[in-house]
């Protein structure tokens, strides 16, 4: 179930919140009105928004390869994380042969330690304890600030440019 915070909806910019709100005082149907076709208006784009992160596409796409591509550029992962990470955007749950091939310069043996160090940095989680199936985690390592930045630049967050 989504919960909408109509508070979190308006809270982008209070004054014309509260200018739309005094409006209503006069009373008049029209301000009245106008006072409803604005607190639909702000509902219909939140949903809007909502519906745009539940699209996996959009999502994959929009925020969270463009995410992991700023961490490389950072230089906070390495090459073969990032193709790591990337894969696993593309194959949920991930498995080891899902990323056997995009990394042609390394040995059997490597693939497992990566996959194992990015586990360990908290960038991929098993999908059952002990198991070797893993999907991105984006909660407890610097994805997370990445993330919110992303979600930010592309008007989800009402932040806009404080982090």
């Amino acid at each position: 179930m989504i919960r909408l915070n109509p508070t979190a909806v308006f809270c982008v910019d209070r004054d014309e919140y509260y200018r739309r709100l005094d409006d209503t005082d006069s009373g008049e149907e029209e301000a009245l009105l106008r006072w409803c076709r604005y607190v639909l208006g702000g509902l219909r784009l939140e949903l809007k928004k909502i519906d745009r992160l539940l699209d996996f596409d959009y999502l994959r796409t929009a925020i969270l390869q463009p995410t992991i591509k700023e961490l490389r550029r950072k230089a906070v992962l390495g090459p073969h994380e990032e193709t790591v990470l990337l894969k696993s955007l593309q194959h949920v749950p991930l498995q080891k042969q899902d990323v056997a091939g995009a990394i042609p310069s390394i040995g059997e043996v490597q693939l497992p330690r990566i996959i194992s160090g990015l586990r360990d940095s908290r960038y991929l989680l098993p999908t059952i304890e002990g198991g070797r199936k893993y999907m991105l985690d984006i909660t407890r390592n610097p994805l997370f600030r990445e993330v919110l930045k992303k979600l930010d630049e592309n008007g989800f967050l009402p932040i806009k440019g404080e982090l």
